[in-house]
């Protein structure tokens, strides 16, 4: 299906940067009604969508990888740290940091 595509597209591309006009292409759709109908499937944006996405891998690299936060941030497709740390503080309650503390010792 067009929205199955556009969610596999994003799901192996969510690093790089991403334009609804691409996703638009994909499914054959215009960008407007691409993104209503992923929003009525998906209960969030595009851009929301691969935010999330960014977010969960940068939790995951945040406890397993040493590498310093803005790094993670930009390995994750954020444009900035200060993009990135405030999104994530917002979404989890805790800093990058915070987190990577909090959760690095117990795995």
């Amino acid at each position: 299906s067009p929205l199955g595509r556009v969610t596999e597209y994003i799901s192996h591309n969510f690093t790089s940067d991403i334009t609804n006009k691409q996703l638009a292409k994909i499914a054959g759709y215009h960008e407007y009604h691409l993104n209503r109908i992923f929003t009525e499937k998906h209960k969030k944006s595009i851009r929301q969508y691969i935010i999330d996405l960014r977010l969960k891998h940068a939790k995951k690299l945040l406890v397993s990888d040493n590498r310093p936060i803005s790094e993670i941030a930009e390995i994750c497709g954020f444009s900035s740290n200060t993009y990135f740390s405030s999104y994530f503080s917002k979404k989890n309650g805790c800093t990058p940091s915070e987190y990577r503390n909090k959760y690095r010792s117990i795995v």
